[in-house]
This record gives structure tokens, C-alpha cells and sequence, in this order.
């Protein structure tokens, strides 16, 4: 990976605080988990889109759904973001990159 690619994914997305959680008694797993899978919707990763992509439970893309009118994204999804997690293959040759950092970050933490 080069630089640029390096400081775009370790950028949070515009707007957003993208400040890593940790761990501790007084955040238990679940509620860390919850508070990770934000922070992986603030991060971008090497393909440009939202990390939360890595960790979402359907690994099959789905087919693209009726375009909202006047929108970049389709009714079902109802946001640009969801619609780039949604829509981002795990076969990608870039996906493992990806999928690396946010493996790394989880068990670091």
C-alpha cells in the first residue's frame, strides 16, 4: 500500500470524530463491538469507502434496487454510505487490505 492510500484510510470521513475505542470494564464487549462497528462507518479504506464493508453479516452483493429519484443511491438503502457498504464486493483484490487493517485494529483493541 502506498502512502496516499495509507493516510486515506486512516483518515475518518469528513465530519465525523473517527476515534477508536477501547476495551475496558466499563465498556463491556457488546457495547464495544457497537461503538467498533460506528467507528469502522467513520473510517475509509484503500477502495474509498466506509470499513464497515469488512464486517457486514451478507457477503453476497445485492442487485442494485430502484434508484431514488433525484438521488445517488437506491430506496432500500436511503444513503450514499450504506449503499457503498452494501454494494462493495469481498472478492476485490483490494478487499483483503481492508479486511487486514480492520482484523488488526479489533484484536489490538
Amino acid at each position: 500500500m502506498d502512502a496516499s492510500n495509507e493516510e486515506l484510510r486512516d483518515r475518518p470521513m469528513e465530519g465525523s470524530r473517527g476515534q477508536e475505542t477501547r476495551r475496558t470494564k466499563a465498556l463491556p464487549i457488546i457495547k464495544w463491538a457497537e461503538a467498533f462497528r460506528d467507528y469502522l462507518h467513520q473510517m475509509i479504506g484503500v477502495r474509498t469507502i466506509p470499513l464497515a464493508y469488512a464486517i457486514r453479516p451478507a457477503i453476497a452483493v445485492p442487485v442494485i434496487g430502484v434508484i431514488a429519484a433525484g438521488a445517488p443511491h437506491s430506496f432500500e438503502h436511503e444513503a450514499i454510505e450504506i449503499e457503498l457498504i452494501a454494494r462493495a464486493s469481498h472478492a476485490h483484490p483490494l478487499y483483503r487490505e481492508d479486511n487486514s487493517y480492520v482484523s488488526t485494529r479489533k484484536c489490538n483493541r
